[in-house]
């Protein structure tokens, strides 16, 4: 069950920066970041229409896997029963109190 955790973290982490990756690249009202690589014209990049949908189709997909990722996450971490951060500093200062 770990190794299942492990692999869907990195792949939740690859989303992750993928995902906002392609939102600065997207084009919006005053060119979004794709103005970088081609001094305001975007298009010289990727063609205007074909870039734009792809753009798209792949913050849709990117989106689906966060929200898939992040689901199986909630779920196997509850399932190995994970100690969190707040758990463990708490039960470590109540053994320090009682020794």
């Amino acid at each position: 069950m770990n190794t299942i955790f492990f692999i869907s973290k990195i792949i939740h982490y690859s989303v992750c920066i993928g995902l906002v990756l392609i939102v600065l690249l997207q084009t919006g009202k005053n060119g979004g970041m794709m103005g970088i690589f081609g001094s305001g014209e975007s298009n010289k990049f990727f063609n205007a229409h074909s870039g734009e949908a792809f753009m798209k189709k792949s913050t849709t997909v990117m989106a689906c896997i966060f929200l898939i990722t992040s689901i199986m996450l909630t779920k196997i971490s509850a399932s190995i029963e994970l100690i969190s951060v707040t758990e463990k500093t708490f039960s470590n200062s109540t053994k320090s109190v009682h020794n």
